[in-house]
């Protein structure tokens, strides 16, 4: 009985090890068939690489649990990255069944996301996801060149509130791309009337989303190189229109660009007209984004109209939004900018203003912003000028933070530097001439002008006068190129503020200058002593006659 169990088990075990061996060597078979059709598996093992699965076989139980709950692979930023490996001929279907190959895909372009899971059954759907990834990109990469206005309608007339997103994200592109182009040609009329064919589409594609659409459109058209008028009628045109669908959102988000628009073409009173109301109405509403961006044009249009005590209100109203809200790094140094403006135009603190430019020089590298950082530069050179500190201007440049930045209000600053170490009038002279724009037409440099020209004068007369003791008047003005009033006042001047050691003898038409007063430490210091000790021997006299009483 013992040994026929015995015999029983071992040929149990000996069948069962046969079928094991069997169906190895089937799936070994398999997947040489399976080499042999596809004829190599690297575009399977790359597409294996890029989800991060791996190529080991499975076993039966993690194959149920992957059937029950499949594996998640690696989320990707774009389905064109991956494309060259997304193909049906290079993963069979069996291999899809397999792995259980869970594909999530989010589109960068289209904004549309999906899950898809790979089955004997839903390989065809795989495919068509890729087609119609690559229909989307082929849309978005449109030549320019090709579109129409008509086409750009027909586009339009098509969409409605059902369509779906990636319909409408298509689109919105197609109506950028061609407001682009339009830009490039410096199509004005075309863009305005873009502009109107393209509103039945906001309609459709919701509030949120269409106010950003016309903000881009407006932001395009304002690029162009136009008249203000026309410029400033497209963007009044859209507020009407935003207000008339009572899209309040989109219309006072216009009307910030406007107050922005009227600061840019120096419509100043125009810009306090519409910022002062405007900012009212957002504080109503506690909109601190848009607050602070009017705030701010309200604050530069103030300046620019020499009322520095509103330009200061609206700033401090700015900075006081800002610490409650979270602001764009290219605001804040919006902010840092104007108040080193207004510190150094009202208070005449440069050093303070100095520290405020720097800040919003940084903040201007940090977004890119080449063009502001230049300009802020300008005005941290100038503040070194203004507290005769001209002479350090060439290490700043050289230094490694701003070697970078170059341009013409660089040069300007530069030259203006220049005239000042040299104490040359001409070349001062010379620098307002070549960088009239950058130096004149500059409110900022402008409103030191008159302090610029008062300290190069006196520095240019000092030059002339150092070397002798008793200078004629005519003799001064031949060598500064000036008549003989305005040196004989600012010599009068000089005099008065002790700059100048001397007198003027209006009789003989001379200065008289005094020698400098050397000061004597020594000379000092005793006679500090010998006061002391007069103050000692009095005390000491005092006390004697009320002992000797």
């Amino acid at each position: 009985m013992m040994l026929r169990y015995t015999l029983i088990t071992t040929a149990a075990t000996l069948s069962l090890s046969l079928v094991i061996l069997g169906w190895m060597f089937w799936r070994e078979d398999t997947k040489s068939e399976k080499q042999n059709k596809s004829g190599n598996l690297s575009n399977h093992e790359n597409y294996a690489g890029v989800f991060g699965m791996a190529r080991s076989p499975i076993s039966p139980r993690s194959r149920a649990i992957q059937k029950r709950q499949p594996c998640r692979c690696h989320k990707i930023a774009a389905l064109d990255e991956c494309l060259p490996f997304l193909r049906t001929d290079s993963i069979s279907e069996s291999d899809a069944v397999e792995q259980n190959i869970i594909l999530k895909s989010q589109y960068v372009l289209t904004g549309f996301s999906s899950a898809v899971h790979f089955s004997k059954f839903d390989i065809k759907p795989f495919s068509d996801l890729v087609n119609q990834h690559l229909l989307n990109k082929q849309s978005c990469e449109m030549s320019a060149a090709a579109l129409t206005l008509s086409r750009v309608r027909e586009q339009v007339n098509l969409q409605t509130s059902k369509s779906s997103e990636d319909e409408l994200k298509r689109c919105e592109e197609l109506i950028l791309a061609y407001a682009k182009k339009l830009a490039e040609e410096k199509d004005c009329r075309s863009l305005q009337a873009l502009m109107v064919e393209t509103r039945p589409f906001y309609i459709a594609v919701g509030k949120a989303k269409a106010s950003k659409l016309v903000r881009n459109l407006v932001d395009i058209s304002l690029t162009i190189d136009q008249g203000k008028d026309e410029k400033i009628v497209l963007v009044q045109d859209c507020v009407e229109w935003a207000a008339s669908n009572h899209s309040e959102f989109l219309r006072r988000s216009l009307q910030a660009r406007l107050v922005r628009l009227y600061n840019d073409v120096r419509e100043y009173t125009e810009a306090q007209k519409l910022a002062h109301p405007l900012g009212n109405e957002l504080k109503k509403l506690e909109d601190r984004e848009l607050l602070i961006e009017v705030s701010l044009e309200e604050s530069k249009s103030a300046f620019y109209l020499n009322n520095f005590a509103k330009a200061k209100c609206a700033l401090v109203l700015a900075k006081t939004n800002s610490n409650g809200a979270y602001i764009s790094p290219q605001m804040q140094a919006a902010i840092d900018l104007q108040s080193g403006i207004l510190y150094s135009a009202d208070e005449r603190d440069f050093k303070t203003s100095f520290s405020y430019f720097y800040e919003a020089f940084e903040g201007f590298i940090v977004t890119g912003d080449k063009a502001k950082a230049a300009t802020t530069l300008k005005y941290m050179l100038l503040c070194k000028i203004m507290t005769n500190e001209a002479s350090q201007i060439a290490a700043l440049l050289a230094s490694k933070e701003f070697a970078t930045v170059k341009g013409k209000p660089i040069d300007a600053l530069k030259a203006l530097a220049e005239a000042f170490t040299t104490r040359s009038l001409k070349l001062f002279q010379k620098a307002f001439d070549d960088y009239k724009e950058e130096l004149v037409e500059d409110k900022v440099v402008a409103t030191h002008t008159y302090n610029l020209q008062k300290d190069m004068l006196e520095k240019e007369i000092s030059r002339v006068i150092e070397p002798y003791s008793e200078v004629e008047l005519s003799y001064i003005a031949r060598l500064i190129g000036m008549t003989i009033p305005p040196v004989e006042r600012a010599l009068a001047t000089m005099i008065l503020d002790k700059k100048l050691h001397g007198c003027i003898d209006q009789h003989a038409g001379v200065v008289i200058i005094y020698p400098s007063r050397s000061s004597d430490k020594l000379f000092k210091h005793c006679l500090t002593i010998i006061k002391s000790v007069a103050k000692t021997v009095d005390a000491s006299y005092h006390r004697a006659q009320l002992h000797i009483k």
